[in-house]
């Protein structure tokens, strides 16, 4: 009988199949732009880290990921100064940028996207997930798009939000 070994033989990879550019229809009367930031979430039983964080088209600058067996903890912070937008984001143990005082100019649309790629659960002792804060200091609408989440167990959780921040499942 043959071994299976988490992490090396799973041939789940929602994110990596999906690329950042993937986007799903769009509902009547709502923007949608580029996505800003990504967050894929997956299984530990995928060959894949748990949680994934970037933004979208910088992927290999500005990734950041965990590796958590149960809900990992994660922010996602914009910020604005006068006419100039910031981003920054963390796990428990990783942020980016690495003085996330400051974070990262950049250029949003009307609204700031966020695309949240999760997955279904493979079974009852499937738990990892994210647990998360989104905190939004713009004049401009937080939108986040949660897609492929598992509808009786998500694995992203929300437990705290500030700011104009709208959830769309």
């Amino acid at each position: 009988m043959a071994h299976f070994t988490p992490k090396n033989d799973s041939v789940f990879r929602p994110i990596s199949s999906l690329g950042i550019h993937y986007s799903s229809g769009v509902r009547a009367g709502e923007i949608h732009e580029v996505d800003d930031l990504v967050i894929g979430i997956t299984s530990i039983n995928s060959a894949m880290d748990t949680v994934n964080m970037y933004r979208a088209g910088q992927e290999n600058l500005t990734k950041i990921t965990a590796d958590n067996p149960d809900n990992e903890p994660i922010e996602i912070h914009v910020s604005q100064n006068n006419d100039a937008y910031y981003y920054r984001y963390r796990t428990r143990s990783r942020t980016y940028p690495e003085d996330y005082s400051i974070g990262k100019e950049f250029v949003p649309g009307q609204v700031i996207d966020v695309k949240v790629i999760s997955s279904g659960r493979y079974d009852a002792q499937d738990t990892s997930g994210v647990n998360a804060t989104l905190i939004n200091d713009t004049d401009l609408p937080m939108i986040v798009r949660v897609e492929y989440e598992d509808e009786t167990r998500p694995r992203f959780n929300v437990i705290n939000q500030e700011g104009n921040v709208s959830i769309i499942q």
